[in-house]
């Protein structure tokens, strides 16, 4: 049931957005817990489901109780981003990094916390899931921009960057995907 309830809410999400939007908090609260679920399909889905109401997330933050929302929700995908199940990982990595299109600056008062879930996560996914993570990474250097060029962040993101540049092949297949990662945060930085 609760598999079933958590897809068509993501289902109906973005596009009966208007007439949800007074139950709206009240749906999101009732995901949150979800990331926890005991079952792993669980967790997956409502990572994909919160992040199709992203928007309202994001917009809701401006006042206290949003706030709090929008930081459970980012720090539920950031623990899920370190999930035991490589599907959870993918689909938390997946809605983090669509999150983040949508908060911009919003991310900056949390940066180092996300910083160090990215950078284990780095350390943690195999070369497919791997691309998420470049992803979700360049994806922050985007959104938070100047931001990022601080001492403590910086001391947190290259040093991983630099120990995969060293090891990735010119004929590695993710080379550019890397390379493009690497470009967002020098580009800021």
């Amino acid at each position: 049931m609760t598999k079933s309830f958590v897809l068509a809410l993501g289902a109906i999400g973005e596009g009966c957005i208007n007439g949800l939007y007074p139950l709206l908090s009240e749906m999101v609260a009732s995901l949150i817990p979800l990331l926890d679920d005991k079952f792993p399909l669980i967790r997956s889905i409502s990572c994909w489901t919160l992040c199709r109401f992203r928007k309202y997330i994001v917009q809701d933050s401006g006042h206290q109780k949003g706030y709090q929302q929008f930081d459970a929700v980012l720090t539920g995908l950031l623990r899920r981003i370190l999930d035991t199940n490589k599907r959870v990982r993918e689909a938390a990595c997946s809605a983090f990094a669509m999150v983040e299109e949508e908060a911009a600056e919003e991310l900056a008062p949390r940066l180092e916390i996300i910083l160090q879930h990215l950078m284990c996560a780095f350390g943690k996914y195999q070369r497919r899931k791997l691309r998420i993570v470049y992803d979700a990474i360049a994806t922050l250097a985007d959104a938070v921009g100047g931001e990022l060029n601080q001492p403590v962040y910086i001391k947190i993101l290259m040093p991983p960057l630099i120990a995969k540049w060293q090891q990735v092949s010119n004929s590695d297949k993710d080379l550019f995907l890397f390379l493009e990662c690497f470009t967002s945060v020098a580009q800021v930085s």
